[in-house]
């Protein structure tokens, strides 16, 4: 954010913007040194048509106060020459006057044709006085041109000349973070030029490093009343008002700079406020725009499908969605919100084919696989799920994703020791995963529920027995309960640990509500008194 500026830049900076308020000048006295030069000090001090009137008059930058009250207030000193007078009178003065620069100085005889220039000149801005000395003509044009160059000219040399320096060191203070410092200099450049745009930038800039974004957006307003289009100050303005919760105020401004710098980037975060203080259709909009900037600007892409989805618009997140996944083929949150996409539209037919030329493209793109197997899962087609997952297992195996989902098709299938398999291998790969554990509470459910079906019907085959059949039916019946019962206390203990790996509140409330279901195959099959 921050603009090293170069001296040369930062002086031709300063020279265009520094008297947006004409400087107010007081000239006390150019006071003659001998009588040959006592006619010509007297023309330079002319109050109607003096040569300072004359100079100082044609200069848009600055504004001579009146040479009678000046005279007047100089009078009061009760000093016999102007070299007599300290730095501290002179301050004092002009202060009194009101004046931003005060000139007085004495003119010596040298020639027939010249004269002789002693001259002072005090800023009361920068607090500094400059002497000169130089020849003139002593021609009146001459000398008026002259005294231009020499003298009137030097106002703003010395106020832009300390302007340069006060931000060469602000610089420096800035990049070795001295904040405090750096923020001194900057305000000391407005003391001398008000308008001074740079240094508001600069300060606003501190402000928000130092998080203080009230203060920085101040700063950055002030900056702006100098210049409302300045794209600089429009963009931090935003980012500042952005932090301070200002959103909408940040909006503005950031509409203002996108109108003089056409840029998707500005729109895009546009789109991004919009989007996170849930205003859906100017978000959208937003995101449209910048995408006419920039017809190939994924990032737009891709939040207007993710937000057009979440927002229930399935069948007009689909073209976005399609766009974000051809741009990024390997996110895995776009790629299941397009096959949901596509499944809540009835078009997953399409899906599948979409993920089949990605493989196909792209071999090794594990996420394609991952959404063509999902595609076919959702539509009950689990061999060829089955056939996807062993394909990505190639490219995939170190992923205990891959392993989870081909358990849960090997379950699908009934294929439940290639399910227990799967599981164990993806909890081999990360134990801290709930999913291994939900899926192994799944596989020791169906097979308890299969022993507990067996055991409902050996208990009624040995209600109609007799005898030694009788005994045996009865044998097998409390084996397969209790073969049952154990089943489901594995099913039980999986679950626990599973709740125990994760904070996913939904899926905690899940788990438990199968516990509760459990519970009561665990109490159908637990021994009786009887038993």
């Amino acid at each position: 954010m921050f603009r090293k500026l170069t001296l040369a830049l930062l002086i031709a900076t300063v020279c265009f913007s520094l008297f947006a308020e004409a400087q107010k000048v007081a000239v006390i006295d150019f006071e003659a040194q001998d009588k040959n030069t006592r006619t010509i000090a007297n023309q330079m001090m002319n109050t109607k048509r003096g040569d300072f009137v004359a100079i100082i008059s044609n200069n848009d930058n600055l504004e001579l106060f009146d040479l009678e009250q000046t005279q007047k207030a100089y009078g009061e000193l009760g000093l016999s020459s102007v070299r007599n007078m300290t730095s501290s009178q002179v301050n004092e003065l002009g202060t009194k006057l009101g004046v931003d620069v005060v000139i007085w100085g004495t003119v010596s005889d040298l020639s027939a044709t010249e004269i002789k220039i002693m001259a002072n000149l005090l800023s009361l801005k920068t607090k500094s006085i400059s002497q000169y000395s130089f020849n003139l003509r002593k021609k009146s044009s001459d000398r008026q041109a002259g005294l231009k160059v020499e003298l009137i000219d030097k106002i703003e040399e010395i106020a832009g000349g300390e302007i340069a320096r006060l931000f060469k060191i602000g610089e420096q203070h800035l990049a070795a973070q001295n904040y405090l410092g750096a923020e001194d200099m900057f305000k000391k450049v407005i003391e001398i030029d008000n308008q001074n745009l740079d240094a508001y930038f600069n300060l606003g800039y501190i402000r928000f490093i130092q998080n203080d974004f009230e203060t920085s957006e101040e700063y950055y307003q002030q900056g702006l009343n100098i210049d409302p289009d300045d794209e600089r100050i429009l963009n931090n303005i935003a980012e500042a008002q952005r932090r301070s919760d200002k959103n909408l105020e940040a909006i503005e401004n950031l509409e203002r700079l996108a109108e003089l710098k056409h840029d998707e980037l500005i729109w895009f975060r546009i789109g991004n406020i919009y989007n996170e203080i849930e205003y859906l259709e100017e978000a959208v909009d937003a995101y449209k725009k910048a995408i006419e900037f920039n017809s190939e600007f994924d990032r737009a892409y891709y939040q207007l499908g993710v937000i057009l989805f979440d927002n229930g618009l399935e069948e007009e997140s689909l073209f976005y969605l399609e766009k974000a996944s051809e741009m990024f083929p390997e996110d895995e949150v776009i790629n299941r919100k397009l096959t949901s996409a596509y499944l809540k539209t009835g078009n997953l037919d399409n899906a599948i084919e979409k993920y089949k030329a990605q493989i196909e493209k792209s071999p090794d793109n594990t996420n394609a696989y991952y959404s063509l197997a999902g595609a076919y899962r959702t539509q009950d087609k689990n061999r060829d799920a089955l056939e996807t997952l062993l394909k990505l297992v190639n490219i995939d195996s170190d992923n205990p994703t891959v392993h989870i989902r081909l358990a849960d098709i090997y379950i699908a299938l009934d294929r439940l020791n290639d399910a227990e398999k799967s599981a164990q291998k993806a909890n081999s790969l990360d134990s801290n995963l709930p999913e291994p554990y939900m899926l192994n509470a799944q596989i020791a459910q169906i097979r308890g529920y299969a022993k507990y079906e067996q055991f409902i019907d050996l208990e009624e085959k040995a209600k109609e027995a007799y005898g030694s059949e009788a005994n045996r039916l009865i044998a097998e019946r409390d084996q397969t309960k209790n073969e049952a019962n154990k089943l489901f206390l594995s099913a039980d203990k999986n679950l626990d640990t599973a709740i125990s790996k994760t904070n996913d509140q939904g899926l905690i409330r899940d788990l438990r509500g199968r516990k509760q279901m459990l519970m009561q195959l665990i109490d159908q099959t637990k021994k009786s008194f009887f038993d």
